[in-house]
């Protein structure tokens, strides 16, 4: 089995490189001359969780009402 890294809060240190894999990524896509590049960022992905204007798990307005 290969190994893995346990998932962790990333810490605000860790953004810069994070950006940077994705730049990196987009990069090779256009030197290998890939039309486009195609995002998963549904159900809690790391670019569905920079989009939302709440954290995950944090209460709704609905929900703190009840």
């Amino acid at each position: 089995m290969k190994p893995y890294v346990t998932p962790h809060a990333i810490e605000t240190a860790e953004v810069a490189g994070i950006v940077e894999d994705f730049r990196r990524g987009a990069h090779n896509a256009r030197e290998a001359d890939f039309d486009g590049v195609e995002l998963h960022g549904a159900n809690g992905y790391l670019i569905d969780q920079f989009l939302r204007d709440r954290p995950i798990g944090a209460p709704t307005a609905t929900a703190a009402a009840h």
